[in-house]
C-alpha cells in the first residue's frame, strides 16, 4: 500500500515498554504494509516522567523487538539529547528527504492532548497521524484536531501530511505507568510485557522491584 518514500514513527518513553506498543507495531505494518515502523524513544520526556535510564529502556526496547525484524529503533532523539519534541524530530527526519511521508504513530491520550505539543500546527502540516485506541479512553481532541481525521486509510497515501486515521481494533487499556505501578507492589505483570523486559527490569531492580 505505501510507497517506500514513507516512514512510520512511533515515538514513547517505553518506560517499559510492554506488550501493547509491539502488537500496535505489528498491527500497522501489516495494516499499511510498511517496510519498518521506527520506535524513537525519547530522551528527556515533556509531558512525562521517565523512572529508567535511556541505556535501561533502550535495553528493554531491544528485547521486546528483537524478534521482529520490520520493528526498527531510532535513537536520533536520545542521541539529540535535551528534552524530546517531536516537532524537532519531524524536521530533521524531512531533512533527510523531503518526499518522505512521516505516519506519526500515537495513542489515543496523546491525540488528546496533542494541542498542547510544541507547534503541534506544524506537526499537521508535515505528518499524517495513526491514532491507536485504548479500550475505555474517549478520544476527544479539540474541534481543529478532530476535523482532520478521516475513516479513509488511503486518505494516508493520497494526502502528504495533515489526515488522522484511527485503527478500527482497541487495544488493551495497558500503561506504563500501570505496569510500573503493578510492579513497585509486586503485582504479577508477566502477561503484560515480554519475559525477557520482564527479566531486565528485575535483574536491574526497576521500579522498586527488588525482592
Amino acid at each position: 500500500m505505501m510507497t517506500k518514500k514513507c516512514i512510520a514513527v512511533f515515538g514513547g518513553t517505553f518506560d517499559p515498554i510492554h506488550n501493547a506498543h509491539v502488537e500496535i507495531a505489528n498491527d500497522i505494518l501489516t495494516e499499511f504494509n510498511l517496510a519498518a515502523v521506527h520506535m524513537l524513544p525519547c530522551y528527556i520526556a515533556v509531558h512525562k516522567n521517565v523512572n529508567a535510564t535511556s541505556k535501561q529502556r533502550i535495553k528493554m526496547l531491544r528485547a521486546a523487538t528483537t524478534a521482529y525484524n520490520n520493528i526498527k529503533i531510532d535513537l536520533r532523539e536520545i542521541n539529540r539529547q535535551g528534552k524530546s519534541y517531536m516537532i524537532d524530530t519531524i524536521n530533521e527526519i524531512k531533512a533527510e528527504d523531503q518526499a518522505t511521508t512521516i505516519l506519526l504513530v500515537i495513542g489515543s491520550d496523546s491525540l488528546n492532548n496533542l494541542h498542547t505539543w510544541k507547534n503541534w500546527q506544524q506537526i499537521l502540516e508535515l505528518t499524517n497521524i495513526i491514532v491507536a485506541p485504548r479500550k475505555g479512553t474517549e478520544i476527544k481532541p479539540i474541534d481543529t484536531i478532530a476535523a482532520k481525521t478521516t475513516i479513509y486509510k488511503e486518505d494516508l497515501v493520497k494526502l502528504k501530511q495533515g489526515a488522522i486515521y484511527i485503527l478500527p481494533k482497541k487495544y488493551e487499556n495497558i500503561s506504563s505507568s500501570s505496569i510500573r505501578e503493578k510492579i513497585s507492589t509486586n503485582t504479577n505483570v508477566k502477561d503484560l510485557i515480554e519475559h525477557n523486559v520482564y527479566e531486565i527490569i528485575k535483574s536491574e531492580c526497576l521500579y522498586n522491584s527488588a525482592e
